[in-house]
């Protein structure tokens, strides 16, 4: 799960954390899946990144351990035992403990890796087969000016392969995830060792969405922003990322159409944001965005859709910066990425059915000899349930198929040549065409 905003205590995402440097010669990614809460206490990876609590579990590896050596590990720091159970990096058993999350180490990452070289062909050739239908689908959005593949990477590597695989994997039994849950947060958080000369580049198994699972503008909006990346593509200059990013960390070109908008400082969700570009510009993004989803318009049009008409020039700077519209040489606005409105229901439906079926049926056939595979991961010999390291197995699996359909060229390639900010692709989508309930 991305840390999209400073504290993240708002937005829904799918993603993966950056690689960490760590004691010795040992360095992890983590993430979460799921929504974080904004206290440091409660969040996994606090306790994780400290240097005693991994030692302690890199000695788990080899067996459980007695209550006196985890209370030895953590003697003079401000961490307790109970903080270690209630985020489940450890599970009790009596007087021993276990490592409690999904977990795995560099031989299981390398047993991962090899499965998912074997397995996701198979999908991947599911995928082509059925890709005369999907662009028959694809064919009904109406904005030409939106390729068909970058519709398809939207929709079949975004909402398909990561929400509705989550989804999917969940509601059949293929995935349990092990939760931190409490007042106004629920994830699962993982952390997998570095593999040397590993390179991930074109995995696009992360995803940011707001608003999204009871979080929302003021007043309330019926829309999402949502962004699909690679580990490599943060920060990400698209939105919601962009939402609240401070200027320091936007790209100079980014951070200068920024500015020429306005940044502006916001207390929202209970903390407090600096220049940034703040929610309510946001709000004026998304009606242009979908007005010239309906059809292509001139500025003078588009500045009569936004509460402050003055702005426009730096609106659709902004807009043309992060490469959501382009300008023709009649000085007309186009889309350039997929905007999906309630007319697109019919569309957006049928191509998540197509892969859904795909998917049902690769899980069905290869799930069995996927869990007789991995059966010595290092969590299931610690007494986790292979369906609870799933999901993290499930990202590592359809990130390799992303990067395939990317090169097979059924998907559009987010970090193509042409690209100005590489490695994530953005939408902006009515709620009412997909639940949207990830983790």
């Amino acid at each position: 799960m991305r840390i999209l905003i400073k504290a993240l205590l708002i937005v829904v995402l799918l993603c993966r954390g950056a690689a960490l440097a760590q004691p010795g010669t040992r360095s992890f990614y983590s993430g979460y899946a799921g929504i974080l809460p904004s206290d440091p206490k409660l969040k996994a990876r606090t306790y994780f990144d400290d240097p005693r609590v991994r030692e302690l579990i890199y000695e788990m590896e080899r067996g459980p351990v007695a209550r006196s050596r985890v209370a030895a590990s953590l003697d003079g720091s401000s961490f307790t035992i109970d903080d270690l159970i209630r985020v489940k990096l450890l599970r009790q058993e009596n007087d021993r403990y276990f490592i409690g999350f999904s977990y795995f180490n560099a031989q299981d990452q390398a047993a991962i890796i090899a499965a998912a070289q074997d397995f996701v062909p198979s999908l991947i050739h599911a995928y082509v087969a059925k890709s005369r239908k999907l662009n028959r689908l694809l064919d009904q959005y109406p904005v030409k000016t939106v390729g068909k593949d970058r519709l398809a990477f939207v929709l079949l590597a975004g909402f398909s392969l990561n929400w509705d695989g989550l989804k999917i994997t969940r509601e059949q039994g293929y995935r349990n995830p092990i939760l931190v849950q409490g007042s106004g947060f629920r994830y699962s958080f993982w952390a997998s060792e570095e593999v040397s000369n590993r390179n991930t580049h074109g995995f696009y198994w992360g995803s940011s969405t707001f608003p999204g699972e009871g979080y929302d503008f003021k007043p309330p909006t019926d829309y999402s922003f949502s962004s699909f990346g690679d580990p490599y593509s943060d920060p990400r200059m698209n939105f919601p990322d962009l939402m609240l990013m401070p200027a320091a960390d936007m790209k100079p070109g980014i951070r200068a159409a920024a500015t020429k908008l306005g940044l502006v400082d916001d207390d929202i969700f209970g903390d407090h944001f600096t220049n940034v570009i703040g929610p309510d510009s946001t709000q004026d993004l998304a009606r242009l965005l979908f007005a010239l989803r309906t059809a292509p318009a001139g500025e003078l049009k588009l500045a009569s859709l936004i509460r402050a008409p003055a702005k426009i020039d730096a609106y659709l700077s902004l807009l043309v910066e992060a490469e959501y519209v382009f300008r023709d040489r009649k000085g007309i606005y186009h889309l350039e990425i997929p905007v999906l409105d309630s007319q697109d229901k019919a569309m957006v439906t049928s191509v998540l059915n197509v892969s859904r079926l795909i998917l049902e049926d690769w899980l069905v056939a290869n799930f069995p000899k996927i869990r007789k595979e991995l059966e010595g991961l290092t969590g299931i010999r610690q007494g986790v349930r292979f369906e609870s390291l799933f999901t993290q197995i499930w990202h590592e699996f359809f990130g390799l198929a992303t990067q395939q359909l990317v090169r097979s060229g059924v998907l559009f390639d987010p970090a193509g040549p042409f690209r100005r900010y590489k490695g994530s692709y953005p939408t902006l989508w009515r709620r009412a065409l997909y639940n949207f309930n990830p983790g």
